[in-house]
């Protein structure tokens, strides 16, 4: 019974002083929080939370852009494009843009590789890789860029375009250069203005040519294909130059389709960027790819002269006639309204335009249809001597000669306004 006692009172007093300390430590944490003003930080970090959530979509919209960049990178190294099996080379390194493109059989590197869409959204769209080689940085095309960039910071990507003016420049002109302008078609993407959108564009297709030593252009100009029945006409009487033509017709890359023409240069942008194009981009061609094609065409064995001074031996001009010979083909003699079958149709030497394609034995060029005459090609190139036909496109068309207006040919026109004889070409690139 003492033992017990002893006990009870030794637990007690353990008891008794523990609360005892407890409520010193009590106090003392009290104190140090007052004296270290926790309590007016938690106040003041509350009303900082509320004003950070103020600018909170800012901060997400200025870093958006650079979340897709880096989910696109990722995607590009988990999930390659599949590759061109047999046609890759140390100098170009040409690709299909999805798992719904196909090489075209008979077709390669020496003769012109085409490849073709079967997906349903464009089964039957055509394209044409430009070969631009990626050869050793001291002899070949990228003296300035050399061969080892991966960054592609804004300075190295100047020294990329720097080294391809510098390879295509015969077919390069002081007075035009590739620069934003509006109505080009370039919309706004990214939370970016359409000028910044429409440099980053320029800069891909720079990033994508120097890293695959090429890209693809349509095989032939863009066209549309329908039932005659629906009528033809895009525009009326004297306002055919001023109107804001509908582009209701589907966009097409492929033969004996009606050239895409009376349209304004945003609508043909808008038109090739809509187009199927797998996992690249699709859009109207850069000044700079224009040369390069035709300095593609020069390694190829087509001389000089034939583009820059008479393309008349191989395009579709005024001065010109020959045989069609295309049973699927069709003419117009009056610029696109009617069209007429050619089956056996001898073409005059005056204007007549012809439906894409229609001779692929003479309008034709590595697998290029009719680069030279039929249809002027917008393009985003800009003149820059002033004045307001400052929106490009190359080629020429059925009322020049093949001198007049040789596959070089650079002409002006307003944005606000279209023509019989402007049409347009796609390019697709990574």
């Amino acid at each position: 019974m003492t033992r017990l006692n002893k006990e009870s009172g030794i637990t007690l007093i353990a008891l008794i002083i523990t609360i005892i300390i407890l409520v010193i430590l009590a106090a003392v944490s009290i104190r140090a929080v007052t004296n270290m003003k926790i309590i007016d930080y938690a106040v003041n970090g509350s009303e900082n939370y509320v004003k950070a959530g103020k600018t909170e979509n800012k901060t997400l919209d200025d870093t958006v852009s650079l979340i897709d960049e880096a989910v696109q990178k990722i995607d590009e190294i988990e999930n390659p494009k599949p590759p061109l099996a047999g046609f890759q080379t140390t100098e170009t390194m040409p690709y299909l843009p999805g798992d719904d493109f196909t090489p075209v059989e008979g077709t390669n590197l020496t003769n012109g590789l085409v490849i073709e869409d079967k997906s349903a959204a464009g089964i039957g769209n055509q394209y044409v890789w430009i070969e631009v080689p990626k050869t050793d940085g001291n002899t070949g095309i990228y003296k300035t860029a050399g061969l080892s960039i991966t960054n592609f910071s804004d300075t190295e990507l100047a020294k990329i375009k720097a080294d391809l003016i510098a390879y295509a420049t015969d077919y390069r002109q002081n007075n035009y250069a590739d620069e934003y302008y509006d109505g080009c078609g370039i919309v706004a993407k990214n939370g970016k203005t359409a000028e910044q959108s429409y440099y980053d564009l320029y800069n891909k297709m720079l990033k994508s040519v120097y890293q695959n030593g090429g890209f693809w252009i349509g095989r032939y100009e863009t066209g549309y294909a329908y039932d005659d029945s629906e009528g033809i006409r895009f525009y009326t009487g004297s306002d055919a130059v001023t109107v804001e033509h509908p582009i209701n017709h589907k966009a097409v890359v492929k033969a004996n389709a009606y050239p895409y023409n009376w349209v304004r240069t945003s609508q043909a942008q808008a038109l090739a960027s809509g187009i199927h194009s797998g996992e690249c981009e699709s859009s109207l061609l850069f000044g700079i790819q224009w040369d390069l094609v035709l300095k593609y065409l020069e390694t190829k064995g087509i001389t000089q002269a034939e583009l820059k001074t008479g393309s008349g031996t191989w395009g579709n001009y005024k001065n010109i006639g020959f045989d069609v010979k295309n049973a699927n083909a069709k003419y117009s003699i009056d610029n696109g309204e009617n069209w007429t079958v050619a089956t056996t149709y001898v073409k005059p030497k005056y204007g007549v335009l012809l439906t894409t394609g229609a001779n692929q034995t003479r309008n034709i060029k590595q697998n290029i249809c009719d680069l030279a005459g039929n249809v002027y090609e917008y393009t985003l190139e800009k003149d820059i001597s002033g004045g307001s036909y400052f929106c490009i496109f190359r080629g020429g068309h059925i009322y020049n000669s093949g001198s007049e207006s040789p596959a070089v040919e650079r002409a002006g026109w307003q944005t606000t306004s279209s023509n019989y004889s402007n049409g347009f070409r796609v390019t697709l690139f990574k």
